[in-house]
C-alpha cells in the first residue's frame, strides 16, 4: 500500500517506510499533480509546459522524460503488479485501481458526503467521518509551494475545512457537548483569526458553558481582530448576539438571530433552518429548569 501526504510538507510511504527518490522537487510536483487531479489524463506536453514554463519545447520534453523516469524509479512498482501511475503515448494518469491511499482524497470525499447536509443534521457516523477527516489536514496543502496551481488549490482545500468544522462545531453544539465544540471553534480561529462566525460561535458556545463573562470577552476579541485587520465593525448579527448575552437572553442565544434576520432565513432555506430550530428545542428542553431556578433566585 502506498501512502503520500500532501498536506503540511509532501511524504511518500509504501509498507509505512518513506520512499527514496522523491527529493527532487520536479518529481513531487509531477506526482502531486497527477494525484490532485486525479480524475482524469492528462497531455504530457502540457505537463511539461506547466512544470518548466518559459522553457524551450525540445528542453520540455527532456526534461519531461528524465522526471517521468525518476518517478517510476521512486514508486518501484514490482513486475507484473498493478502501475501507480498510467503511462501511454501522450497522456499520464493516476491509476485509479492502484492501492494508493492519499491524504487529501481521503479529506476531500468526507468534505463532499456531506456537502448538502447541515452540520445539525450529521449522524454519528458523518461526525466521525469529518472528525478524523480534519485530522488530515495537518498543516496547509503542500506547504512552502507556489505554483500558481497549487495556491489555487490550497485556498480551496482551505475553505474546505474551514466548512467541515463548521459542521462539527454545528453538530456538537446540537448534542450539547460544548466543550468539543469549543475546540473546534479554536482550530477554525487558529486559520483565520479575523472570521466573524467562528468569533460568534465562541460567544455562544461560551454563554453555553455558563460562562457569561468569557463570551463577551470574546466580543471584545472580535472587535478589536475586526478592526485591527480589516478596520470594520462587527457585524448587526454578532451585535445582537453580543445584546443577547449582556441580557441573559439564553432563548435569544440558542437561536443566534434577530428577528428580522430569522425571518430572511425562513424565506431562503427554510428546511435547513427548521432542522437547526428543531435541534435546538432539545437544548431550550436541558436548560429550562436552570431558567426557572434564575427566576426564583431573582424573585427572592
Amino acid at each position: 500500500m502506498y501512502e503520500f501526504s500532501l498536506f503540511g510538507r509532501f511524504e511518500a510511504r509504501r509498507d509505512n517506510q518513506l520512499l527514496n527518490g522523491f527529493e527532487a522537487r520536479k518529481v513531487q510536483e509531477l506526482f502531486c499533480y497527477l494525484a490532485t487531479f486525479r480524475d482524469r489524463s492528462h497531455p504530457r506536453e502540457a505537463l511539461a509546459d506547466m512544470l518548466w514554463e518559459g522553457y524551450p519545447a525540445a528542453s520540455t520534453k527532456k526534461n519531461m522524460r528524465q522526471t517521468l523516469w525518476q518517478l517510476q524509479s521512486a514508486l518501484d512498482v514490482p513486475p507484473h503488479a498493478i502501475p501507480v501511475v498510467l503511462v501511454e503515448s501522450e497522456f499520464l494518469s493516476l491509476n485509479p485501481e492502484a492501492e494508493v491511499l492519499i491524504d487529501t482524497a481521503v479529506f476531500e470525499a468526507a468534505a463532499y458526503a456531506v456537502r448538502d447536509t447541515s452540520g445539525y443534521q450529521l449522524n454519528s457516523e458523518q461526525a466521525s467521518t469529518l472528525h478524523h477527516a480534519v485530522t488530515l489536514y495537518r498543516a496547509d496543502f503542500l506547504e512552502g509551494w507556489y505554483s500558481d496551481w497549487c495556491l489555487h488549490e490550497r485556498e480551496r482545500y482551505h475553505d474546505l475545512f474551514l466548512m467541515m468544522l463548521d459542521k462539527l462545531i454545528c453538530y456538537y453544539e446540537a448534542k450539547q457537548e460544548y466543550e468539543t465544540a469549543l475546540y473546534f471553534c479554536n482550530r477554525a480561529l487558529r486559520e483565520e483569526y479575523v472570521r466573524e462566525r467562528t468569533h460568534r460561535q465562541l460567544m455562544r458556545l461560551y454563554y453555553l458553558l455558563g460562562d457569561r463573562t468569557a463570551a463577551l470577552r470574546q466580543f471584545e476579541r472580535c472587535k478589536e481582530a475586526l478592526e485591527e485587520a480589516l478596520g470594520v465593525s462587527p457585524g448587526q448579527r454578532t451585535c445582537h448576539l453580543y445584546e443577547y448575552i449582556c441580557n441573559d437572553d439564553a432563548t435569544a442565544v440558542l437561536l443566534d438571530t434577530s428577528p428580522a434576520a430569522l425571518t430572511s432565513e425562513l424565506g431562503n432555506d427554510f428546511p435547513e433552518l427548521l432542522s437547526h430550530l428543531m435541534e435546538l428545542k432539545s437544548a431550550l428542553d436541558g436548560m429550562h429548569w436552570q431558567a426557572l431556578r434564575r427566576f426564583s433566585q431573582d424573585a427572592v
